[in-house]
């Protein structure tokens, strides 16, 4: 009966009813939607407590939990505050709580709040002194919440303490303003924040594989986090390039750089308009040898060699490599030999030839090659062999 009426209280939203999904994580998380000056506040319920990630600045929420909803017996009901970071709209209603229920400054009720070490001077101190239990979070430190588990995930950039949290068992993530589902998030320099970590924070949490995305400003996001976390890595990359950069363009500046990952988004977005552009293609193969992803680059490889011949001694040194890092040693031998009859004396298709020579057991023409000689020394033939040997001479 408690739970019928909840979900009734239209200011307390309970998730499971807003995205219709019956999942104990869902039944048992609601949130508080924000405005210009507090975050949304989410509440999860849980068997050790009540949580609550991201206290935000509105107080009638408050107002609205302990004498509207029944969520809550008493105050002291809540035990967690979780924050993703240390702005006055997000952070703030963990004061607002401790001012007006005092019963949670007595020891024996005192908050935990999970934050990252980063956090404004200001507000840890001011926590400490209202007795408040500080755990400052590394990143995938797990979070231990009753029943449910939240894993910390350390993305700097908006501000320097930024954390998103992630919940596994339903592909959710807790945003804070590292991803927003209508806008980027602008670094704060007095936070420490900048763009170039936000958008490597970004790469790590497009690799989550999340789902559903509850961010620190707007409506949760059900089954399409992914395509608002892509939104997202496109607007800091074109933070990053230029807002009237061509992606191309993009790509070849990132990948100066060492942006491999990113060269390879810019390069999907050429692609997408312009499926058979030769350049983007190759660019993309070449990040994906150099990321170890030798299979999806032969693949792309193979695209290059489906819209007609090359005359790009570069292309066929990429395809043997692709082949080399799969294993297959003697097949990519004819692609470097393609390369130097293009160039000869292309020095990175003789290093590679020396290589495969070495790796197929064929020492002796391997050595007989002085490029390959003279580079394959010290560090140069440790991340060769660890980028394309077999497990035995890895």
């Amino acid at each position: 009966m408690m739970e019928e009426q909840v979900a009734e209280v239209q200011a307390w939203s309970r998730i499971s009813d807003a995205f219709s999904i019956d999942h104990p994580f869902f039944k048992n998380l609601y949130y508080w939607e924000g405005f210009d000056i507090s975050s949304n506040v989410y509440l999860l319920k849980t068997g050790s407590g009540i949580a609550l990630i991201d206290p935000g600045n509105d107080y009638t929420a408050f107002h609205y939990l302990f004498s509207r909803t029944g969520l809550v017996t008493a105050p002291t009901d809540i035990r967690y505050v979780i924050l993703t970071h240390g702005h006055s709209e997000h952070a703030l209603g963990l004061f607002e709580l401790l001012r007006s229920y005092p019963s949670l400054r007595l020891p024996e009720n005192s908050l935990t709040v999970y934050l990252h070490d980063h956090a404004p001077g200001a507000l840890k101190e001011l926590a400490g002194q209202l007795g408040c239990r500080l755990v400052f979070l590394q990143d995938g430190q797990e979070i231990p919440l009753g029943e449910f588990t939240l894993r910390a995930i350390y993305t700097p950039g908006h501000t320097m303490d930024s954390l998103c949290y992630f919940h596994e068992d339903t592909r959710s993530l807790f945003s804070g303003d590292t991803v927003l589902p209508f806008a980027v998030a602008s670094p704060d320099p007095v936070g420490g924040g900048r763009g170039d970590y936000h958008l490597l924070a970004m790469r790590i949490l497009r690799g989550l594989g999340v789902e559903h995305l509850f961010p620190g400003h707007g409506e949760p996001v059900k089954n399409e986090a992914a395509k608002v976390l892509d939104g997202n890595y496109a607007g800091l990359i074109k933070k990053a390039i230029g807002l009237q950069c061509p992606w191309i363009e993009g790509a070849q500046m990132l990948l100066r750089k060492g942006y491999l990952d990113e060269t390879i988004f810019c390069c999907e977005k050429v692609l997408e308009e312009d499926p058979g552009n030769r350049a983007a293609l190759y660019l993309k193969a070449c990040c994906l040898n150099d990321l170890g992803r030798f299979e999806e680059a032969l693949s792309v490889f193979k695209e290059i060699e489906k819209s007609g011949a090359s005359d790009n001694p570069l292309y066929f040194v990429g395809y043997g490599c692709a082949l080399m890092g799969r294993g297959q040693y003697e097949e990519s031998l004819a692609y470097f030999d393609k390369a130097l009859s293009l160039a000869p004396g292309l020095e990175n298709a003789l290093i590679y030839k020396g290589l495969a020579l070495y790796l197929s057991g064929r020492v002796d023409e391997a050595m007989d090659i002085e490029a390959f000689a003279r580079a394959f020394t010290g560090h140069l033939k440790e991340e060769l062999l660890k980028t394309y040997g077999s497990k035995d001479e890895k």
